[in-house]
């Protein structure tokens, strides 16, 4: 069978549909992705081997493995996870039915939080199944009425509205939406009389559908909340309803680790990516794209000090060139066409990035410190190794720095040292047992080094 998805991606710089995004519209959004959307966020790139990951694991399911293994991001904050997610549900808002007769593809997103028991997971699929048909029902029924007159859809008001809202409303009834498995006041429906006639009416419905599992904050996910099951995502995927289900699990470093301690058996090495920041060429794609988009013109000097200052970093590169964009657009006045910006008004743009990077860094040392007010001092001792080390260096050595004096932390306050370190974006897992410095310019930051002047930066322009 051939593959229905080029296994591998290429990101070829070029502006697609998910950058066409009014600048008005684009500088009053966060800097942090909304997997609501489920759309691709604009200008996302730099994560060709983690599509072309998730491009192998559809055209695997496309091969008729039902319960295909888990797949894993894992990323320290800022890293890009919740718009990694994004771009798998552009990736598969293009893709074709599969198997026979065929399936649509239906992404569910949920919060690991959430994932605590196989009902709570299968009431998200079952209402987000009733909200897909209920848009098609509404699509359906728009595309009628367009047929008829355009005033459906341009008129705000009146009695024109209200009947359209009641015709629409008795078509969704007739119907029926879909919520356990089975339908709401739909014709010559009644309710199931036993959990196996539930389980039937799911597998009938479901079977309809290819789902995939979105799961942001996947570390939330542990058998030691409160009414949360022991083995919850394998016991869906080995259960006596055959479901079409996939799960997508994105979380902080360790989440692969609360997977397993979860019962999730079904992860493999291949479907498993530790995220960490972009390289200079993909960083440069970003800010073309955007400049392109907004007509910035002769920026040269703007894109190299925002290239300096985020150092590659998703976070920071979102927060450096919204804030150029907007000093841009405070002084050009117009929204689509941005033009070449003023080089006096560079200073201004970063130095309003610095502000937010700085927010940022200590809402994550706030994540450090929360558990201990000793772990500043931890932090300020194992930073230098890790820098002497110039990359990973093994957990062994970095748990004897903390157990020894000066620090002399008993391990199960190293431990949680650790923990938070990893959650707070200071430290990322490395290969066979070691570990790195997550953000670099954080560490930075903790030893309180100061970023370079402004002038400093982009040729040395005067601030």
């Amino acid at each position: 069978m051939p593959d229905i998805i080029n296994p591998n991606y290429v990101d070829q710089g070029e502006l697609r549909e998910q950058d066409q995004v009014p600048l008005s519209e684009y500088l009053a959004q966060s800097d942090r992705s909304d997997p609501s959307w489920q759309r691709g966020m604009p200008f996302f790139s730099g994560r060709e081997a983690e599509i072309s990951a998730f491009r192998r694991t559809v055209n695997g399911i496309a091969l008729g493995r039902k319960a295909n293994a888990t797949m894993a991001v894992e990323g320290p904050p800022g890293a890009g996870k919740s718009a990694l997610l994004c771009q798998f549900l552009e990736e598969m808002r293009e893709l074709p039915p599969i198997g026979e007769p065929p399936r649509r593809w239906l992404p569910v997103f949920m919060d690991g939080a959430s994932a605590l028991c196989p009902d709570e997971i299968m009431l998200f699929v079952d209402k987000a199944l009733s909200r897909r048909l209920a848009k098609d029902v509404l699509d359906s029924h728009l595309n009628q009425e367009q047929a008829k007159s355009k005033a459906l859809i341009n008129f705000l008001g009146g009695q024109h509205r209200i009947d359209a809202a009641k015709s629409l409303a008795r078509e969704v009834l007739d119907r029926g939406g879909t919520a356990f498995g089975f339908g709401l006041q739909a014709k010559d429906q009644t309710p199931p009389a036993s959990l196996a006639h539930v389980a039937g009416l799911r597998e009938r419905v479901w079977s309809k559908w290819q789902i995939m599992l979105m799961i942001d904050e996947a570390q939330g996910i542990t058998m030691h909340t409160p009414g949360a099951h022991p083995g919850t995502l394998s016991s869906i995927h080995q259960g006596t309803t055959p479901l079409n289900l996939t799960f997508c699990a994105f979380g902080l470093p360790g989440t692969l680790s609360a997977l397993a301690k979860a019962g999730v058996s079904r992860t493999s090495e291949d479907r498993s990516i530790a995220l960490r920041g972009l390289d200079g060429p993909n960083s440069t794609v970003v800010i073309e794209r955007c400049f392109a988009r907004y007509g910035v013109m002769d920026a040269e000097p703007w894109q190299a000090a925002i290239l300096e200052r985020s150092a590659n970093w998703p976070q920071h590169l979102s927060a450096y060139l919204t804030k150029a964009l907007a000093v841009m657009q405070a002084h050009a006045g117009i929204d689509e066409d941005l033009g070449a910006p003023p080089e006096d008004r560079l200073a201004e743009a970063i130095e309003a990035g610095d502000r937010s990077r700085s927010k940022y860094y200590n809402m994550r040392i706030q994540r450090l410190i929360q558990g201990s007010g000793s772990h500043m001092k931890c932090a300020k001792r194992i930073i230098p190794m890790l820098r002497e080390a110039n990359g990973d260096l093994p957990e062994d050595e970095i748990n004897e720095a903390l157990t020894s004096p000066p620090l002399g932390l008993n391990q199960d306050q190293a431990q949680a040292f650790l923990e938070a370190a990893r959650h707070s974006g200071l430290l990322a897992p490395g290969d066979h047992a070691t570990l790195r410095l997550a953000i670099p310019s954080f560490a930075g930051y903790i030893l309180d080094e100061e970023p370079p002047p402004v002038g400093e930066l982009a040729g040395g322009l005067e601030p």
